[in-house]
Parts: structure tokens; sequence; C-alpha cells
């Protein structure tokens, strides 16, 4: 029996080459594509209304990816005054070697009620938070935010996939 992998771009293709290298019949046939969302555009104006110590959520890889050359287009650096975070550490760690910043993720529990639990996340009156996510991404932080009462400002950068 052969395996379809579904997943987009050169990750889908990574896992197809490392399922056919363990003696597994894969193909690759993507059933959608990554691409830049409208609200990226105004992403250097966002990091420029946060102030120092906000927050900013990085969702995935293709959140990274689409942001870090969004802000590379215009010149624009990552402040080394706001705090990253992110639900995993293979997120982390492809945010911090294409950005060279710093990033926390929740190291026991990779998720975002994991990332919700950190100490950080506890004191998030005043914070203004930058979510870099796909669209039809999770109201996870939203919801939270709401139910505790925390007053937060949100704003999203999205990456669509068709």
């Amino acid at each position: 029996m052969a395996i379809l992998v579904t997943r987009p771009d050169e990750r889908g293709k990574e896992l197809t080459d490392l399922l056919n290298q363990a003696g597994r019949v894969a193909l690759h046939l993507p059933l959608f594509t990554f691409e830049s969302g409208k609200e990226l555009k105004s992403l250097p104006g966002k990091f420029n209304r946060l102030k120092s110590g906000d927050y900013v959520f990085l969702v995935s890889k293709s959140a990274v990816d689409f942001s870090v050359k969004t802000l590379k287009e215009v010149g624009f650096h990552w402040r080394e005054d706001l705090q990253y975070f992110t639900v995993g550490q293979r997120t982390a760690q492809h945010f911090s070697c294409r950005s060279e910043q710093s990033i926390r993720y929740p190291i026991e529990q990779e998720n975002s009620e994991g990332l919700l639990a950190l100490p950080q996340m506890q004191q998030l009156n005043g914070k203004q938070i930058l979510i870099l996510r796909g669209n039809g991404g999770r109201e996870y932080f939203t919801e939270q935010a709401k139910k505790e009462g925390q007053r937060w400002k949100l704003w999203n950068a999205t990456v669509e996939s068709l």
C-alpha cells in the first residue's frame, strides 16, 4: 500500500523522501499551497506599534517563513525588545535560525495549552500581542483571553492556504 503525502511545499517533499528511504512507497501530491496573506503587507507597521516587552506568537514554520520574507523585503529587522513565543521546539528552532532572535516555547506540553501555562502568560494585562498564523488558525488564544477577562490587543498576520 502506498502512502499519499498531501503536505505542501518542501516539507511534504522531504517527508515523502524520508518515507521512501525507509522502504515505504510514498507519493507527494499536495492538495493546497501556502501564499502570503493580505494582512502581511501591514506587518512592519504592526511591529512598529508594539511596545517594548510586548509579545509575538509564531504559530507555524510557514508563518515564520512568510513573516521573515515580508520583513526582509522592506529592510525591517526583528525587534530585540519584544518577547517571541511559539508552541513547539521545531518552530522555535526554525524561527531562531531565520531571525537570530531568542524564542520561548513550552517544553513539556508543546501545544497552545502548554504555551498559555507558561509563567509569562500569567501577566498579560496591558500587553499587546501579535499572532503570526495561517488563515483559519485556531482561535484558542482569543477565546482564553475573553474567558479570563484579559485585556489584550490582538493583531493577526495570516498566511493563506488554497
